[in-house]
């Protein structure tokens, strides 16, 4: 076999796969679609998880993920040192943020990881979408999250790549803002550059890893927000289905009027709590999906709230206590890093707000059906007349009450609770003052 040969198989080869990439990135959403789109892959970049055909991880793939914490424990040690040398004030608040930063991410990854089984059956529920198919919408609905998903993924996972590649390319162990807290020029030359290297290729993991957390808490919001809009449209369609089963169950029946009207009403009494107790068994089972996710979601999103508050609050200290013509680099850095945090929180709290909202809807849409033409209590049919409305009641009952996202009982992360950020940051902010 020439060389000619051998490049000739690793090209087809190197077509076929990205043939193959470009097809997931392209193809259209069907009921068999992997909703949590490319996250095996970004958890197993990020140094949380890999799970190859053989079974076991690579040893080069378990000293890779170790530098994970490595760069935690080096940042707070870079902060350690600033703070005891007596640096200038942005220097400080930069390692400060970088410590913050760093070790958050870690807990978010460890985390998903502590907490991957219950997760693993989040995403079960959400990719079997075993219900609601009859419902016109339902298709576009789950159709239009799913694209959203496999967006947000392809263009920040892109993002992420080519940003951390040329950080990459620079001495990351000698640079202001990402170099070690110690001198590497002891050493040989030879390992010197080999150290450089490794420590630039370990920031690679530490942003994917930041990728998954954002994105894997995104994803089962969208996912939960998703399949229970498709839960509010079968309670909104209950009598629509029933009389349509009554339709169909009278088709052909012959008689006088009143022994049809005792027969239709027989049916209706029959198929209406059948249709109720199938929705109420699907309202039922997501939200047991949610109280496997919960402990997760909660955890994190008590970490994004005052991880984001934190940060806030030391980029404004800096910015307060820098004069305009000290600006530069830095301050742009800053501006965008509290930017993207307020962005993931407020977005966070919009989904969990709407998550909120869609459940409280689905009592509504049960008290706004066509009740005084088809819910008309007859005696012959008391008891069943007295069980739909405790059935009714206990809809409307459950409907309204806190889907427990409350960050352990600290309180509800909404809207609501993400307005109440900028008070709080204040008075850390405040606080921080008196010390500058």
């Amino acid at each position: 076999m020439t060389i000619l040969d051998v490049v000739g198989r690793l090209w087809t080869r190197s077509k076929r796969r990205f043939h193959t990439h470009l097809s997931e990135l392209t193809r259209e959403f069907n009921y068999r679609s992997e909703f949590f789109f490319g996250m095996d892959y970004l958890m197993a970049i990020g140094g949380l998880r890999f799970e190859p055909k053989s079974g076991t991880s690579p040893i080069w793939w378990k000293l890779y993920r170790l530098s994970m914490p490595l760069i935690a424990v080096l940042m707070t040690w870079k902060l350690s040192r600033n703070v005891a040398q007596d640096k200038s004030l942005d220097r400080v608040l930069n390692s400060l943020q970088l410590a913050i930063g760093t070790t958050v991410i870690l807990m978010r990854g460890l985390l998903i990881v502590r907490c991957y089984n219950s997760l693993r059956r989040v995403c079960e529920y959400i990719n079997s979408r075993d219900f609601g198919k009859d419902q016109e919408c339902s298709l576009r609905i789950r159709a239009e999250a799913f694209y959203t998903v496999r967006r947000l993924v392809v263009i920040l996972a892109s993002g992420q790549f080519f940003g951390t590649i040329t950080l990459a390319t620079q001495n990351m162990a000698d640079h202001d803002t990402f170099g070690l807290p110690f001198d590497l020029r002891n050493i040989s030359e030879l390992l010197q550059t080999v150290l450089q290297k490794l420590y630039s290729l370990s920031f690679l993991g530490m942003t994917y890893s930041s990728l998954v957390g954002n994105m894997a808490v995104y994803m089962v919001l969208k996912g939960l927000l998703t399949e229970l809009t498709i839960v509010a449209k079968c309670f909104e369609g209950i009598m629509i289905r029933t009389n349509h089963r009554v339709a169909v169950k009278m088709d052909g029946i012959a008689g006088n009027s009143e022994h049809l009207r005792l027969i239709e009403r027989k049916h209706y009494w029959t198929y209406l709590p059948e249709e109720f107790h199938k929705c109420i068994q699907l309202h039922q089972k997501l939200f047991n999906c949610l109280k496997v996710a919960k402990p997760w979601l909660n955890a994190t999103l008590l970490t994004v709230y005052y991880s984001t508050m934190l940060n806030i609050a030391c980029g404004i200290v800096y910015l307060l206590s820098t004069e305009s013509s000290q600006m530069g680099i830095y301050s742009i850095q800053i501006f965008y890093y509290i930017g993207m945090l307020i962005f993931e929180c407020y977005v966070l709290s919009y989904l969990v707000s709407k998550l909120t909202e869609v459940n409280k809807s689905i009592g509504f849409t049960v008290y706004s059906l066509p009740w005084p033409a088809e819910f008309v209590f007859e005696p012959r049919f008391a008891a069943q007349y007295r069980s739909a409305v405790a059935t009714i009641l206990v809809i409307l009952a459950t409907s309204q009450q806190p889907l427990g996202l409350n960050c352990f009982g600290f309180f509800e992360f909404t809207l609501e609770q993400f307005a109440e950020l900028a008070n709080q940051t204040y008075s850390l902010v405040t606080f921080f003052r008196n010390f500058v």
